[in-house]
């Protein structure tokens, strides 16, 4: 079986006796991720449900139920989520990596305005969970512009950027 960050797991923790009779005992549940660290521990009478945390570590999990003398153990897998998320705060871009995998890549930023176009790229490297911002003001001008990154479009971004007009420290 295999899981995405966010999804649930059900777990059925169902005790049957030697004539194949439904026991209603309690059984102990606990759920490692793949590098080995406990992310759940509960007893139970027949199910569970885990939620996966939205930056979950991708790989092999481990599921071992214990009931008195009888034990086992299940393997289910966390896919790769690779994915960033975009906001816009007056003229701050806000980027958090909401996959559960390291985002390394070129980010591109269109600025589309009336009196002037322009593409900022900057390299982005951003942990699981992590988050960074670029005033789109520092590298543009002035303006109202549509703002597109990638399949994400903002309207109307006032950026305060550099002036139109040279600047003469002599005046």
């Amino acid at each position: 079986d295999s899981y995405k960050p966010g999804e649930n797991v059900k777990i059925s923790a169902i005790v049957y006796d030697q004539g194949k009779d439904l026991l209603n005992k309690e059984v102990f549940i606990e759920i490692k991720d793949s590098g080995g660290t406990k992310r759940a521990s509960e007893r139970v009478t027949k199910e569970y449900i885990f939620v996966l945390p939205s930056i979950s570590k991708p790989g092999e999990w481990n599921i071992k139920v214990i009931s008195g003398e009888l034990k086992d153990e299940k393997k289910f897998y966390v896919t790769e989520v690779k994915e960033i998320s975009y906001k816009i705060e007056g003229q701050i871009l806000v980027i958090t990596n909401i996959g559960n995998v390291a985002f390394d890549e070129v980010l591109k930023i269109n600025l589309d305005g009336v009196t002037a176009s322009s593409t900022i790229s900057k390299k982005i490297f951003l942990r699981a969970g992590e988050s960074t911002s670029i005033d789109l003001g520092k590298d543009s001008s002035t303006g109202i512009y549509k703002v597109n990154i990638n399949d994400k479009q903002f309207d109307n971004i006032k950026i305060e950027g550099r002036s139109l007009v040279g600047y003469n420290e002599n005046l």
